[in-house]
């Protein structure tokens, strides 16, 4: 027993401290390359899925809030942070939009914009932090507020919107 622990001791492979070190290195790299990336990729025109050459899946992102139809603008402190638009989508162009609002509570915010659509026409329903209406004209909203970031007065509006599509 003794004679095996001496050569167990003997046998020294740095393998496991190199493996443990790039993964290391790789766990704390990983968030930097991915926020790189995120803020990269805001300029450039996104790629169809899986190599797929339909242009429904491409979209263009925008930096600015584009002039919406039958869509509420804001009365609170607002700000844009970004959007992508699907302009070929197979249902209408659609848009998808993130942007913050002062109101800390996202259930304030949630009845603000459903009070507002409601009185521009849209038939809404709506639970705790989400809307889903149709206007008049047919367009399609989804939206959704979560609550900013721990510390900060504000929350978090992501709409989903899509025309309708002329028949």
């Amino acid at each position: 027993m003794q004679t095996e622990l001496k050569i167990l001791k003997g046998q020294f492979s740095p393998l496991p401290l190199v493996c443990i070190s790039l993964l290391f290195i790789v766990c704390i790299s990983l968030p930097v390359l991915a926020a790189d990336n995120q803020t990269r990729g805001a300029s450039q025109p996104q790629k169809p899925p899986n190599g797929s050459k339909d242009r429904e899946f491409v979209g263009q992102p925008f930096t600015q809030l584009p002039q919406l139809p039958e869509f509420p603008s804001y009365t609170g402190k607002w700000k844009f942070i970004r959007g992508i638009a699907y302009n070929d989508a197979t249902g209408g162009p659609c848009y998808v939009m993130n942007f913050t609002v002062q109101d800390r509570d996202p259930q304030e915010s949630r009845d603000w914009f459903k009070m507002a659509l409601e009185s521009c026409g849209w038939k809404v329903s709506a639970t705790a932090t989400s809307l889903n209406g149709i206007s008049k004209g047919g367009n399609f909203l989804s939206l959704t507020v979560q609550p900013g970031r721990k510390g900060e007065d504000k929350s978090i509006v992501r709409v989903t919107y899509r025309f309708s599509r002329p028949s």
